[in-house]
């Protein structure tokens, strides 16, 4: 039975990760049936697991309700990585979350790797030019993917494994390859998030290998209030946006122009609890605004305006469970660290594109022997 439950996930996982590769891919635009075909044989999997497993009578009512919350989010937004991610992280708990973060390594680097030499032989027999755009005079490689960005979110997703690996003593030269694959990965993309993440993982990693209690504590406490101070200045410079007097700022830096973009969105639809639907697109220019097109780029005017602040507050209280156990300074490390890259991505709330969330299925699993094995 667990054999067969491990063979269901995995399948389900791999499924849902070509799904949401797909998504995001140029060259591998699925057709509607196909892409909701996929998507659920995929619930249908987890679901299965979750129905099967052990679980206490008070976790199983909390997933029910979280799992009816994530379906109405879904269909109010009209896209369903909420749920998609819901369950994974609850199916997890029938395996182990070292096997969905090597599955989603092996398989995203797999899928990327075919659709880039795809991209380069379309580019050179002259089909199409799905390998780079130039961006503000920038060449950025996109590899077959929607924008430059979703490949740095990729790569992030599939680098950030690595990041494990240095915790637990990796040697010099896996330290070294980690910083060559950073680098590169930057040169191709033009990201600068990409960049500060993983640089920002690095470090983190290094301060925690020191054993003063100052610094762990300071990490945790990070993890712990990060997300909220980040969602409250968000909010509120957002809402304050022209009495903060920073908009000449956008025109030179792409942080801002999200907040400007975010305190738009709020101005005109105004904050959601349990989602909304917000199509991004081309706007009517005004003089007020000076914008010609509006879109979502900031996990926090996310939760604001699209996918709702409710699922914010239950992340938050997730975040406060998962750190009461202090078992492994890895997981608040990796909490700071999606809290941070949210500033800049959306993709940081789908598990599928980022695998941070999976920490997430703490809250459901109680083999600390086995977590405390894989992470240290």
């Amino acid at each position: 039975m667990v054999q067969r439950k491990v063979k269901i996930y995995d399948a389900a996982t791999v499924i849902l990760l070509f799904r949401y590769f797909a998504f995001n891919s140029a060259i591998l635009s699925l057709p509607n049936v196909v892409d909701k075909f996929l998507l659920f044989l995929g619930l249908a999997g987890y679901v299965w697991i979750i129905i099967n497993q052990e679980i206490r009578k008070k976790s199983f009512v909390v997933c029910v309700l979280l799992s009816s919350v994530a379906v109405y989010t879904s269909i109010q937004i009209k896209s369903w990585f909420i749920l998609s991610t819901l369950l994974c992280i609850i199916a997890t708990k029938s395996v182990h979350i070292k096997v969905f973060i090597t599955l989603s390594k092996r398989i995203l680097s797999l899928l990327l790797l075919l659709q880039a030499l795809l991209s380069v032989v379309l580019y050179i027999v002259g089909s199409s030019n799905y390998l780079y755009v130039i961006l503000m005079g920038e060449v950025r490689f996109m590899f077959g993917m929607t924008h430059p960005n979703v490949l740095a979110a990729i790569l992030v997703n599939i680098i950030l494994v690595d990041v494990i690996n240095i915790y637990n003593g990796a040697s010099i030269k896996k330290n070294i390859y980690f910083v060559i694959k950073t680098l590169f990965a930057y040169v191709l993309t033009k990201s600068s998030g990409l960049l500060v993440i993983l640089a920002m993982a690095v470090v983190l990693v290094k301060l925690a290998k020191i054993k003063v209690p100052f610094i762990k504590k300071a990490i945790y406490n990070a993890a712990k209030y990060g997300p909220i101070v980040l969602m409250a200045g968000v909010f509120f410079t957002a809402k304050e946006y022209w009495k903060l007097g920073i908009d000449y700022l956008s025109y030179i830096n792409n942080f801002v122009i999200r907040l400007k973009e975010g305190a738009y969105l709020l101005a005109h639809e105004g904050l959601t609890i349990w989602g909304n639907n917000v199509i991004s697109g081309v706007i009517l220019w005004t003089a007020d605004w000076r914008l010609n097109y509006v879109n979502v780029d900031n996990l926090y005017v996310m939760f604001m305006v699209t996918i709702g602040i409710g699922w914010f507050c239950i992340i938050e209280f997730g975040i406060i469970q998962i750190l009461k156990e202090k078992e492994n300074i890895l997981v608040p490390i990796f909490i700071i660290i999606w809290a941070a890259y949210g500033m800049t991505e959306v993709h940081a709330v789908n598990i599928f594109l980022f695998f941070p969330m999976i920490f997430f299925g703490m809250l459901f699993d109680n083999n600390k022997s086995e977590r405390e094995e894989y992470y240290g």
